[in-house]
């Protein structure tokens, strides 16, 4: 990955001297400081996401005077104490800036805080670590990007990385590519900044040819290098790298497929009964991952609201069905990701039962390549960050479990549920200014992230942050014309298989990947986007993080504000309609050709 050159000469002086905006600040402002001040969220009137905005400041102070650090706001709160109501960033959801990044602010400040009119900043959704760690941070960046031409097999260039003494071992001319403490002398870093575009090809890590492979180090992925630069270089001497491909992001086909299983569980000879009765609870087989689930009585309702992509309103006729208590919890979602039957049988000294083999063999998601938590926490906090798909693989999977069919609520049975026999705005009302009791939004998390499932009040039928936390799958896709001409008794809408034009490719809009539909609003969105009758659409900007390619069909790396909820159906539908509620064959083969 690396050539051992003498860098120095080769890089100045676009890597060395003065402050760079793009390479120094930029990624201070966008992991720390930009969330919070940007277009859509301006806390305090201020933005920091272009340089005009910057400068036009808080109510006509200057937050920047170049040249003068201690006269700028951006530099000086950044070094107060950590416990004074001031500091930035706030102390209460984030942690403060280290010193080499106020170092980093102070100096550039100095040098006339200079900042190409060009660049405009994107926040980062969350922080990096305070202290990076090798094992969690940089040793997966290390086996996914560098160890197959660095490591045991191959030594490009003469340079291993994957111990520590070859790692910090000296070329021929005393040149080491990792100087701890110093980043901006340490190629293992300098060589990734550079691009295909502005800079020698021969020169840039990983090369063109890999990156156009999917082998890249993302943005968040070099920052993070930086960081453990500037803290040392930490490398465990016991450790031992090897070369490691990221997850396939395709989907493995082998499994049960959901006829299969839907025979196999014996749903066919209760099509057309209604199963419906009080509210239960239940675990899941061979945990002790507990989950609740509501009874909700069939009826009618109004649908819509009066906001651009709501209407029309028009009577809907719901039959009953069980919907989950609360959000999908982290520990509910993660034991789906391990084959825990089976293999486990020995253990508990258990016999394997008829369903072990189906619920092993339904399709689960590679394992992720970061934290999809993004340090938010998973105790008693909703999953976040899977596809439409991942939320109705998982209820075909506890269906499995279970024996009972478990699907995503429609948008028409999310709605109804919501609502709880209201015709309001909110739940509770059309005062807004009582959301606070109902429900978690921007402004009462800071815009920090989801909170744990059941703190605010539930619905009239018990039903718990429906208004907020974080916006929850359903099953629909959205066509602004759907409601105006589509069925009134349980609505659907449903993207279509594929192009007839094309096979194995999306049909055109509306019927494509993206525009599928999550309901209730979340953490960080503004208060009228927790209204019943409010929509979220899926956006290829939900997969910004995601380096691989294809993107994951399995997660949504930047939809942190995005889970679901379980619902039962007390009528089983017909094999034929199977394809509505469960992944359907033809969309898990065409799903990686999008």
């Amino acid at each position: 990955m690396f050539k051992q050159l003498v860098l120095c000469s080769l890089l100045s002086p676009c890597l060395f001297g003065a402050t760079d905006f793009v390479r120094d600040v930029k990624p201070i402002l966008e992991f720390n400081c930009v969330s919070c001040h940007q277009a859509s969220k301006d806390k305090g009137d201020l933005r920091l996401d272009t340089y005009a905005q910057m400068l036009n400041g808080v109510d006509g102070e200057a937050v920047v005077i170049a040249g003068k650090p201690l006269e700028s706001l951006l530099y000086t709160t950044t070094v107060l104490a950590a416990d004074d109501d001031e500091v930035m960033p706030p102390t209460k959801h984030m942690h403060v800036l280290s010193k080499t990044e106020t170092e980093i602010l102070k100096n550039w400040i100095s040098e006339g805080a200079q900042w190409p009119k060009d660049v405009t900043l994107k926040a980062q959704k969350h922080q990096l670590p305070a202290q990076i760690d090798f094992k969690n941070d940089i040793q997966p960046i290390l086996e996914y990007s560098c160890i197959s031409c660095h490591g045991p097999t191959k030594d490009k260039g003469d340079l291993r990385l994957d111990t520590k003494d070859f790692a910090f071992k000296a070329n021929d001319l005393g040149e080491r590519c990792l100087v701890p403490g110093k980043p901006l002398e340490s190629s293992f870093y300098t060589l990734m900044l550079l691009t295909e575009e502005t800079d020698d090809d021969d020169m840039m890590m990983p090369p063109a040819k890999a990156r156009k492979k999917g082998q890249i180090v993302t943005y968040r992925e070099t920052a993070m290098i930086r960081k453990w630069i500037e803290q040392g270089a930490e490398f465990p001497a016991d450790a031992k790298l090897q070369p490691k491909k990221r997850p396939s992001k395709e989907i493995a086909t082998a499994g049960i497929s959901p006829t299969e299983l839907y025979q196999k569980l014996g749903f066919e000879k209760l099509v057309g009964k209604i199963q419906h009765g009080k509210n239960y609870s239940n675990t899941i087989a061979d945990t002790d991952v507990k989950y609740e689930m509501v009874a909700i009585a069939g009826g009618k309702y109004t649908r819509g609201g009066s906001e651009a992509g709501e209407g029309p309103k028009r009577e809907i006729n719901i039959d009953p069905f069980w919907i989950q208590k609360y959000e999908l919890s982290w520990d509910q979602y993660e034991v789906w990701q391990f084959n825990i039957d089976i293999k486990n049988r020995p253990k508990t000294a258990k016999q394997i039962n008829p369903n072990d083999a189906a619920a092993d063999l339904v399709s689960r998601p590679t394992g992720p390549y970061l934290d999809m938590s993004f340090g938010m926490g998973k105790k008693n906090r909703p999953a976040v960050c899977m596809t439409q798909l991942a939320a109705k693989a998982y209820c075909m999977w506890l269906s499995a479990k279970t024996g009972h069919f478990y699907r995503l609520a429609t948008e028409a049975e999310w709605e109804y549920a919501c609502r709880a026999g209201t015709t309001t705005k909110y739940y509770f009302g059309d005062d807004a200014s009582k959301i606070d009791e109902f429900g978690w939004y921007y402004d009462n998390t800071d815009g920090d992230g989801y909170q744990e499932r059941g703190t605010k009040k539930p619905n009239n039928w018990g039903l718990y942050d429906m208004h907020g936390n974080v916006a929850e799958w359903v099953l629909d896709s959205f066509d602004p014309e759907f409601y105006k001409n589509g069925t009134t008794v349980n609505p659907i809408c449903l993207p279509s298989k594929e192009s007839k034009l094309n096979p194995g490719v999306e049909a055109p809009w509306p019927n494509k990947l993206y525009g599928r539909v999550a309901r209730g609003g979340s953490w960080d969105d503004d208060v009228e986007d927790l209204r019943s009758a409010s929509r979220k659409l899926s956006d290829p900007e939900w997969k910004i993080r995601d380096p691989q390619l294809p993107k994951s069909v399995w997660y949504h790396t930047d939809a942190t504000a995005v889970g679901f909820r379980i619902v039962r159906a007390a009528r089983i539908p017909a094999l034929k309609d199977l394809h509505q509620y469960w992944p359907s064959e033809e969309e898990i083969i065409a799903i990686p050709k999008r």
